[in-house]
């Protein structure tokens, strides 16, 4: 695939969405870690949906990670009472990760915390704060779309849930 020069605009927007990006991924540790979580174990209580089991296979393509590693997050998660491994009903060998009534709970009070405009969101006008919100909204389709272009049919795990699974948790 080619790829086209950006224009300058853009090229502006992509630096500044990166650096406004590291912005809230400080924010997001330091409520994971007021909350007792790692960012880790919190990206991935957060990725679960109560009472849709996920394969750990699955999980660990939806963070972009090792499966080795999320073994160790769900490990600690479990050891807190928050998920259960389960095997598939499909196929024994495969481990399902399912958020347990606690970590429901515990869940709800985390994406509560994300909910949050961030204090510097509360600095921008009403009108500044729903086109900041609309292009967000059409940036994270463009996103989600293009990710699912990409996606080998055989790897889909919940079709096109997760744009729907994000934005409903954060958006209520």
């Amino acid at each position: 695939m080619t790829r086209r020069a950006a224009a300058p605009a853009l090229n502006a927007a992509a630096q500044l969405f990166f650096e406004l990006w590291m912005q809230e991924r400080a924010r997001f540790a330091t409520i994971a870690n007021e909350l007792g979580l790692s960012p880790m174990q919190a990206g991935t209580l957060f990725r679960l949906e109560p009472g849709e089991p996920l394969p750990m296979s699955a999980l660990a393509g939806h963070m972009a990670c090792d499966p080795s590693n999320v073994t160790t997050i769900v490990d600690n998660l479990e050891a807190l009472g928050l998920v259960e491994r389960r095997a598939s009903d499909l196929d024994r060998r495969v481990k399902n990760i399912a958020v347990t009534a606690a970590g429901g709970r515990f869940r709800a009070k985390l994406v509560d915390r994300l909910r949050e405009p961030a204090p510097w969101m509360r600095e921008l006008s009403s009108s500044e704060q729903r086109a900041f919100r609309d292009v967000l909204r059409r940036c994270l389709d463009l996103a989600v779309a293009k990710a699912q272009a990409e996606e080998p049919l055989s790897s889909r795990t919940r079709g096109s849930s997760l744009r729907g699974s994000l934005t409903s948790r954060l958006t209520g």
